[in-house]
């Protein structure tokens, strides 16, 4: 049985973090398959702070070859990537309106859909009435519901006044929530694709959205700093808690499965204001402050020690700075730099496989997909990608 982490990504950006924690061990419900499970965490504490060394960085650029290539995704760039529910399969989309299957075990690109008129900022995989099926939110203003098996979407849900930035589902994929640049977040039934509810705050540019495991609940990062937690029981969206702590835009965020810390990596430059934050939501406040990166953060996804199996906590991240970085959680420090190609990247999302490899998608605007295996010594292995200068 699979087991993803987020992408989320959100996903017009790529910022990536596998967080993996161990401490007492915590009763959760895997956020999309809806099994129980056990994580570990540990209790972090007081913030602290690491700064990765670059003298000291376990650089990889081409330790390991591709065992196979992919064709390329169109001529434009890629934005969003996420993992399929079937081994071996991972969707991607972009700039040119589409998204594209990618079978990476065959190398072929196994379906394309079209539909969307602008730019694709987000893709969703979820599994509703025992078909998987995926969600897209576009530039076009629109979210579409698309059954893997078919290129027609199944459904369009309009509402939106501007570009719609993020979407994440609920575990039975029975509602979406939705993040805009149109000021507002809105709650979407899918069965009937109606908005059911709404909230319009000034200068709340949403930037990513979450679906919290075990609530009826969503995170949401914006661009006036706030994390926001909105409570959605009864068709309706109100105001649950706000974290700031914030120096820097979020762009991307991912939650534990216990629901109860939140990672975030940054919008910045020339190294400043591009670190990864994790966030404990009890104590509301920033937990732990990796930096490294030199660009923004662009997605982030972690996944529990129960899960990958791995004996130490993980967190991973990808950047514009080209390089997709692995830390220890616990003691900050920088295991692997990956520089998969010349390029930007743009979205990281992540798979546990039925044989328990641990798998991490990533795409740039080169445009260029790229399929890692993160092994047990903490290091990426490049198991195959498409065409890079």
């Amino acid at each position: 049985r699979r087991v993803h982490g987020g992408s989320s990504l959100c996903v017009c950006h790529i910022c990536v973090v596998f967080f993996l924690l161990s401490s007492s061990p915590l009763a959760v419900t895997d956020r999309l398959g809806g099994s129980h499970q056990r994580s570990h965490f540990y209790p972090m504490g007081n913030c602290r702070s690491w700064r990765a060394s670059r003298y000291k960085a376990n650089v990889e650029k081409e330790s390991t070859r591709p065992t196979a290539s992919l064709p390329l995704p169109g001529d434009d760039i890629v934005t969003c990537i996420a993992p399929s529910y079937n081994d071996n399969e991972f969707f991607c989309g972009g700039d040119d309106r589409l998204v594209r299957l990618y079978d990476f075990a065959t190398g072929e690109i196994v379906r394309t859909y079209a539909g969307h008129k602008h730019c694709i900022n987000q893709i969703v995989a979820s599994s509703r009435g025992g078909q998987e099926v995926f969600f897209t939110a576009a530039r076009d203003t629109t979210i579409k519901q698309w059954r893997k098996h078919e290129t027609e979407s199944l459904q369009t849900f309009h509402g939106h006044e501007l570009t719609v930035q993020s979407i994440t589902a609920s575990t039975d994929a029975s509602c979406l929530f939705s993040g805009s640049r149109d000021n507002t977040v809105r709650l979407w039934d899918v069965t009937t694709g109606k908005n059911i509810s709404q909230v319009n705050i000034s200068q709340n540019l949403p930037t990513v959205v979450r679906w919290l495991p075990n609530e009826n609940a969503a995170v949401q990062c914006s661009e006036d700093l706030v994390l926001r937690i909105w409570d959605l029981s009864g068709g309706q969206i109100k105001i649950a808690q706000q974290m700031s702590g914030a120096t820097n835009i979020p762009l991307c965020c991912d939650i534990s499965a216990d629901g109860r810390y939140i990672l975030t990596g940054s919008k910045g430059f020339d190294g400043v204001g591009t670190e990864a934050k994790i966030w404990d939501r009890r104590m509301e406040k920033v937990l732990r402050e990796f930096h490294g990166h030199e660009q923004a953060i662009e997605g982030c996804v972690f996944l529990e020690s129960s899960r990958t199996g791995f004996h130490q906590n993980l967190i991973a991240t990808a950047s514009k700075d080209k390089g997709i970085r692995l830390w220890n959680s616990d003691s900050g420090e920088q295991l692997t730099l990956q520089q998969p190609s010349n390029s930007p990247l743009t979205s990281l999302s992540s798979s546990v496989q039925s044989n328990g490899s641990v798998l991490l998608f990533a795409a740039s605007t080169q445009p260029s997909v790229h399929v890692f295996n993160v092994n047990s010594q903490h290091t990426l292995q490049l198991l195959t990608q498409s065409a890079v200068s």
